[in-house]
């Protein structure tokens, strides 16, 4: 068994390898179809009536929760590199689909199809990133890889609404295909670094069904930390245009631009400062600013508080996320990381599916207002529930060899 130590104490390792730059280009073009798709779709389905569109919308986040937990499991059983493929080559044949209808039946299948290659292929990328990461450096390599994956939101979307105004629905499904298979063709020169899994105590698996096989308790309190983060995320998304329409406070896309934009420039620096200072100090000041963020936001009546709360929260964001992220790979090991991955990443599934319909109540009952203050209260009920980890000693998993035991890391 492997000594913990701090990574601060080691030598910096090498990072930037050349799998290493090939998977964060193959995220990047998976993301950049990603968007495309994804925020042109409800212009695509306009004539369909509001709650098929709901339907269609949401077919993709049911999928990734039921999901999400076997993907781990097959990850560490079975390889990463694998599921990245397989998670890959389905979605150059999802969005490929997309243009054959636009009927809502149709679209239904095609967006269940679409949902299980993106949980299949970021399992298995975000797994990929934390074996390869150095003991030392990976808030580093997970805010690299966010970093690229975020970059995506800046240009996507402007591309995206501009190819379906001035040529159609087609030619921009064509395109969502190319960088899928740009993304493909990435992910076939990676390789797993790690191919052979085994529990660390020797013992068989548990069965596939048993909840330790799908859940990895050594990523509940990070995941638990993060979700009302994705709750709040999920919330803004769905209604952050209508509250910005009710207060006169701008284009809304200028909010989401600068936001991207500022995630963009802060990845890589909330990483390396988690590796150098530990994950605590990321992690508290970026839930702490995040509650304060949103909480602005409710309180907003102008465009310059407005675009000020933007790029404050995705400066939080960056932190927390990349901080919280970097100590799921610290308390995990390699045996079952792919598990931990997706129980970490099943925090965006549940977020994104829970945050809109159960904060929609609230919106419906009350106001945009009311749903933005709860979301800073549940932000900082996380930051509470991390704290007394964040006052234990810092020890991680240093190496990723299968003979490694959890450790825990603040």
């Amino acid at each position: 068994m492997t000594a913990p130590i701090a990574p601060a104490a080691r030598p910096r390792e090498r990072l930037w390898t050349l799998p290493y730059a090939l998977l964060l280009f193959s995220a990047h073009f998976q993301f950049a179809a990603f968007f495309m798709v994804n925020l042109t779709l409800p212009l695509y389905l306009e004539q369909a009536r509001a709650w098929e569109i709901g339907i269609v919308v949401g077919a993709m986040g049911a999928i990734a929760i039921l999901l999400r937990p076997f993907t781990g499991r097959w990850a560490d059983r079975g390889g990463r590199r694998p599921l990245l493929l397989l998670g890959a080559a389905t979605l150059v044949v999802a969005f490929a689909a997309y243009a054959v209808t636009d009927e809502v039946i149709p679209l239904i299948g095609v967006r269940i199809l679409h949902g299980a290659g993106m949980t299949v292929y970021t399992t298995a990328s975000l797994t990929l990133v934390a074996d390869m990461a150095p003991a030392n450096r990976r808030g580093e390599a997970v805010g690299f890889l966010n970093m690229g994956n975020n970059l995506t939101q800046v240009y996507a979307p402007l591309l995206a609404f501009a190819i379906a105004t001035q040529w159609g629905f087609t030619p921009l499904f064509a395109i969502a295909v190319g960088s899928a298979a740009v993304s493909l063709l990435g992910a076939q020169a990676v390789h797993d670094p790690i191919p052979r899994r085994k529990r660390a105590d020797g013992r068989a698996a548990p069965p596939l069904l048993r909840p330790s096989a799908l859940i990895s308790r050594s990523a509940l309190l990070p995941s638990a930390v993060f979700l009302p983060v994705t709750t709040t995320m999920a919330s803004i998304w769905a209604f952050l245009p209508l509250f910005a329409k009710e207060r006169d406070l701008g284009d809304p896309g200028l909010f989401f631009a600068l936001f991207g934009l500022t995630l963009v420039l802060v990845r890589p620096l909330a990483g390396l400062s988690s590796d150098r200072w530990g994950r605590a100090l990321v992690i508290v000041p970026g839930l702490a600013l995040s509650a304060l963020a949103i909480a602005l936001l409710s309180m907003a009546h102008g465009q310059a508080v407005f675009l000020m709360v933007a790029a404050l929260f995705g400066v939080a964001f960056a932190m927390g996320h990349t901080g919280l992220l970097a100590l799921t790979v610290d308390r995990s090991t390699a045996g079952e990381r792919g598990v931990a991955m997706a129980t970490f990443a099943l925090t965006w599934d549940v977020g994104a599916t829970a945050g809109p319909i159960l904060l929609g109540v609230v919106a419906t009952a009350s106001s945009y207002a009311t749903v933005f203050m709860i979301g800073a209260v549940l932000i900082g009920a996380g930051l509470l529930n991390y704290l007394p980890l964040a006052r234990a000693p810092r020890r991680v998993v240093a190496e990723a060899v299968v003979e490694d035991s959890p450790q825990s890391a603040s």
